[in-house]
């Protein structure tokens, strides 16, 4: 693991290597947790932050992928059609 430095004001770069891995870039929002006494920081979509209310999950944030989608189907009934070809092959 690469080692990092804190700078005057606290601020710590997160190495390239491990921004691609992530696929980070300028601007993206992390929640930094404290665990056990290490500093965790987990990458956070604007749209997929949980509510005080919810408890986050562990994973990969699939909020990444709102509106990915956007523009493969004209209508809801070929969003049905594709969703049952794909589940028919399933079986």
């Amino acid at each position: 693991m690469p080692l990092v430095k804190m700078k005057e004001k606290g601020q710590i770069t997160i190495p390239a290597a491990v921004r691609e891995k992530i696929a980070a870039h300028k601007g993206d929002v992390f929640e930094v947790v404290v665990s056990d006494g290490n500093i965790v920081l987990k990458p956070q979509d604007a749209a997929a932050r949980p509510q005080d209310h919810q408890k986050p999950t562990k994973g990969v944030d699939i909020g990444r992928f709102i509106g990915s989608g956007k523009g493969l189907f004209e209508t809801p009934e070929e969003v049905d059609a594709f969703i049952r070809t794909e589940r028919d092959q399933w079986e």
